[in-house]
């Protein structure tokens, strides 16, 4: 929240997303209905991120997607290596990338909520600040990376985090 009010600038150090992903996965889905599953090759590339805020960016999608999950169900968690080129669509630098994808079997998100989720104290929870999302957007853009969603109402939500590949070596 203070990165987000401040604009503070990221503390890189070369991280696994892996280890990342697995853990925000155990602390977030600890004594919950919903089952993490994660897909991601052991060649995926490390990435050059602020621990922290990329945990914080991991936690609030899958808190997202465990209260659009009441009754339980599955969130999955793909990691993949990608090469975007000049002239992409997301405006991000040409080079390696590692792509994230959280897709959850929830509610899904209307077509005009989608238009706002990102918007500082937007929410539709009675119990939400609308701090989340916003936050994951500004870190993740913070970071030189970029953050989309895709959402069908009934059918689910998905949200796809691309962060710069790191050709460093992950420091245990």
């Amino acid at each position: 929240l203070l990165t987000f009010a401040r604009g503070g600038e990221p503390v890189k150090k070369v991280v696994s997303p892996r280890h990342l992903v697995d853990e925000a996965l155990s602390f977030v889905l600890h004594g919950s209905n919903v089952k993490g599953v994660v897909e991601m090759p052991d060649s995926i590339h490390a990435f050059e991120v602020d621990e922290g805020q990329i945990s914080q960016v991991f936690q609030n999608i899958i808190i997202n997607a465990t209260q659009a999950m009441p009754g339980g169900g599955k969130l999955t968690i793909t990691g993949q290596n990608d090469e975007l080129y000049a002239m992409n669509p997301l405006s991000l630098p040409a080079g390696p990338y590692i792509r994230l994808t959280f897709s959850d079997q929830g509610c899904g998100i209307s077509e005009e909520d989608l238009e706002r989720i990102f918007d500082p104290y937007f929410t539709t929870k009675s119990m939400g600040s609308g701090l989340g999302l916003a936050s994951v957007h500004s870190i993740v853009k913070k970071q030189g990376g970029h953050v989309g969603v895709h959402s069908q109402l009934g059918l689910g939500t998905t949200f796809e985090v691309w962060l710069p590949a790191s050709t460093g070596k992950v420091v245990e």
